[in-house]
């Protein structure tokens, strides 16, 4: 409503459609008079998925922070949620007044307290998304560990569970299938420690989780031990016969003696008559 030299907005939010609304910016003088500008705000829904295409356990998973490097706005939202963010905004170029979309970076996304998204390397442009499927699917650095148990001699398949030790110290245990594997989801970047039960000695091996993996894991079952043992007694005891053959067989053998018991060196020549 114009009065004067006074204008008085009477609708500063504007319900365009359900997913879009406009708000009153400010007043933009142009060559045929001053233009109302209006910002546009969508709704935008929120998802979140591994890099493998799986769903992430919401419970598991902090709020997603997002920022307009254009405005500086910052919001957050939930996974699954609905967001209003500020799409389009007027802005005067060179004397001339047009829209302006505005994107937005996804900063922080954290799971399990860890950080699984790099900031501001994914991108959101409000504006450019189909008007009925605003969904927006952020990508969690969450991998899965293929994880195969084998006796180190025999080669097969032995251990009844993995015991994961994540990088916060938390430890999980996963049972192994009857050919000795587990697939374990959802893993952040880090190293791990995991160690196989029900097979022999416990000992924990150290992993490395950056990508979707098939890690390997030899281990020695107590048959193992045991036959590793026999077979350390019997190199020993097979040692000990040998030295005690060849002691036996270097033993020196005594000199012959004649009759006054004289030891004897070697070959008697007799004496010829008459030599003294």
């Amino acid at each position: 409503r114009i009065s004067g030299d006074a204008v008085t907005v009477l609708d500063r939010d504007v319900r365009l459609s359900p997913g879009r609304r406009a708000r009153f910016s400010k007043l933009r003088p142009t060559d045929a008079g001053y233009v109302a500008a209006f910002d546009i705000d969508y709704r935008v829904t929120f998802d979140a998925l591994t890099v493998g295409g799986e769903r992430i356990d919401t419970a598991r998973a902090s709020r997603i922070w997002l920022r307009s490097p254009l405005t500086g706005e910052r919001k957050s939202v939930r996974v699954g949620e609905d967001v209003w963010l500020h799409g389009k905004r007027v802005v005067a170029e060179l004397g001339i007044v047009r829209p302006r979309d505005l994107p937005w970076t996804v900063q922080r996304f954290a799971v399990d307290g860890e950080q699984v998204v790099s900031p501001g390397q994914q991108r959101v442009v409000p504006a450019a998304l189909p008007p009925d499927d605003r969904v927006v699917t952020v990508q969690a650095r969450l991998f899965t560990a293929d994880i195969a148990v084998r006796d180190a001699l025999l080669g097969t398949a032995t251990g009844a569970a993995v015991l994961l030790t994540h990088p916060d110290g938390d430890r999980t245990r996963h049972a192994l299938d009857a050919d000795g594997t587990v697939s374990i989801p959802d893993l952040i970047p880090g190293a791990y420690e995991a160690t196989v039960t029900g097979s022999g000695p416990h000992i924990a091996r150290p992993v490395t989780v950056s990508s979707d993996q098939q890690i390997a894991l030899d281990v020695y079952s107590w048959w193992d031990v045991a036959l590793v043992v026999v077979v350390a007694v019997l190199f020993f005891a097979g040692l000990a016969v040998v030295g005690r053959l060849r002691r036996t067989t270097a033993r020196p053998v005594p000199h012959p003696v004649d009759e006054a018991g004289v030891g004897v060196s070697g070959p008697q020549v007799p004496s010829s008559p008459g030599s003294r």
